[in-house]
């Protein structure tokens, strides 16, 4: 069925799309102009952006209500709630938003026009027409949304209190998975059934197997243990090719924290096939103090997108990672692909001063896009009268940066440690981006509600890509470069075009901080090069002429 966006919806919904900002092709504001409320500081917060064909689909946290929202979230003149998702497509257009009584681990995706989403309701949940009303403490409920923002179907755990906890969400083909925190407990409930399925151990995470109808199929338990006293749990879920890949960690989607056992093991992804109920594979990872996951993705043919961090990694973690920090520093930011095996086949050291955001995949171009926020420099908070700067970088499939365009942000929170920030997601090969507008002071001393913004990104007029440079001369160049500053260490050196391809690859011997490569067989053009050493990567970018 075609969708359509009826022009009186568009007149009477106050909303604005505008091409205000260099980055934008367009972008979209929500706000209530009507009316002013105190936040008293808390941050809002984007869950998930998700695009499927020609929509996208927003999850996300504001303390202020849905005053901002076109439709109110669907909710009457005195009513509220602090959970939200709304429809828009990749024009900018608006479609319906709708309120949602779950609790903050609450997770949804889309296929075939019908959004899933599964949580524990906090209240009684009002979707237009309908109402589910909530029996319980603690109740888990697995809903259906059509296309029109309406209920389609429902179901609910029945027990007062469950005994699990709905963490993730995907849904492929026929099934739906959902992945629970369990209370280590033997018996665990279904979604709309008295039946407990008893276990024959006291497993920490359970994934349930359900049809597009809401029909229990099966399940799968197993533990993640990081300590003696703790445990990780599903907080991610990811389809690939009929199988589903699951990201472990704890609540605030990091993966594992701090473990007191030295040499620790983590089993972290696992990638699950639905048709055998086993495992296909499960990734480990090796740390004194902490390996951590931010996101996962399946991409390419059995490969896995990676972002985290780490703090004292074993030395061959550390050296297949080509990990790179400030001196005596043991803690690493970065961003790697892994093959099936887990094994880094690169790996893009972030800076400290940096955090990650989000990552994503374009699987027609085969590139990735890295979101990450820094503080602004004492000139750039001159100039732009803003505090942060959210860097969109774009990476060939070989790792090395493309393009890259910074947005200044007035500010950025972060949930202890998690970041809830920018968030970004690829659609036909086009990026498109969302961020709270977070609070402000007015003239008038009031403390406006924050509003949030979609917004489709452009490369064309971007910054330089900001890089880890050290001196490259001359530059345009036509016979030779020169590296300077580098260590006196054995250093890799990759070369690739402007498509990312790679066409040299070699080993040298770095004396007296300095090294001549020569480029006479290179064809006119922009080049990126790359130098790895045991303790620095250092990339370049160079115009061969």
């Amino acid at each position: 069925m075609k969708k359509i966006v009826l022009p009186f919806l568009l007149l009477i919904f106050s909303f604005t799309i505008t091409a205000q900002s260099q980055n934008f092709d367009w972008e979209i504001i929500l706000e209530d102009t009507t009316s002013a409320h105190s936040i008293q500081g808390y941050p809002d917060k984007i869950r998930k952006i998700v695009s499927v064909d020609k929509f996208i689909y927003l999850g996300f946290y504001s303390y202020g209500g849905g005053g901002f929202l076109p439709d109110k979230g669907g909710l009457g003149q005195y009513e509220y709630n602090r959970e939200f998702i709304a429809k828009f497509d990749i024009e900018g257009n608006f479609y319906w938003s709708r309120s949602l009584s779950l609790a903050t681990n609450w997770d949804f995706d889309v296929q075939n026009d019908i959004i899933y989403i599964t949580g524990i309701m906090v209240g009684d949940l009002r979707i237009g027409a309908d109402t589910i009303v909530n029996t319980g403490i603690r109740q888990n409920i697995l809903l259906t949304l059509n296309d029109l923002g309406n209920l389609y179907w429902h179901k609910s755990s029945p027990k007062q209190y469950s005994s699990l906890i709905s963490q993730a969400i995907a849904v492929q083909g026929n099934n739906i998975a959902v992945g629970f925190e369990n209370e280590k407990r033997l018996d665990i409930d279904l979604f709309d059934s008295n039946e407990t399925i008893r276990l024959n151990d006291y497993y920490g995470n359970i994934l349930q197997l359900y049809d597009t109808l809401g029909n229990f199929k099966q399940y799968k338990g197993f533990s993640a243990q990081r300590s003696d006293n703790s445990k990780s749990t599903i907080n991610l879920i990811e389809k690939q090719n009929g199988h589903f890949l699951l990201k472990m960690g704890v609540h605030n989607r990091f993966s594992f924290g701090y473990s007191t056992a030295k040499d620790k093991t983590y089993s972290q992804i696992r990638a699950y096939d639905p048709t055998t109920n086993q495992w296909m594979q499960q990734l480990h990872f090796t740390s004194e103090q902490f390996f951590i996951i931010q996101e996962a993705l399946p991409v390419m043919d059995k490969r896995y997108l990676i972002a985290g961090l780490a703090a004292n990694p074993m030395v061959e973690i550390e050296e297949q990672f080509k990990l790179n920090n400030a001196p005596g520093s043991k803690t690493f930011k970065f961003i790697a692909l892994l093959d099936e095996q887990g094994a880094p086949i690169w790996s893009v050291p972030i800076k400290g001063n940096r955090t990650l955001t989000d990552i994503t995949y374009d699987p027609i171009r085969q590139e990735i896009y890295s979101s990450v926020v820094k503080r602004s420099t004492t000139e750039e908070l001159a100039l732009k009268g803003k505090r942060f700067k959210n860097i969109i970088s774009r990476y060939s499939k070989f790792g090395n940066v493309i393009d890259s365009t910074i947005i200044f942000l007035d500010r950025f929170d972060s949930d202890y440690g998690a970041p809830y920030g920018p968030q970004i997601t690829v659609s036909n090969t086009a990026l498109y981006y969302s961020n709270p507008l977070y609070a402000f002071v007015s003239s008038l001393g009031i403390t406006e509600i924050p509003s949030f913004h979609l917004a489709k990104l452009s490369f064309g007029m971007a910054t330089e890509p900001e890089l880890e440079t050290g001196i490259l001369f001359p530059n345009p160049a036509s016979s030779y470069v020169i590296l300077q500053n580098l260590n006196n260490k054995p250093t890799d050196i990759k070369i690739y075009n402007s498509q990312g391809q790679q066409i040299d690859n070699f080993s040298t011997e770095v004396k007296d901080n300095i090294i001549a490569i020569y480029i006479n067989s290179l064809a006119d053009g922009v080049y990126f090069l790359t130098a790895f050493s045991t303790d620095s990567i250092k990339k370049y970018k160079f115009i061969k002429k």
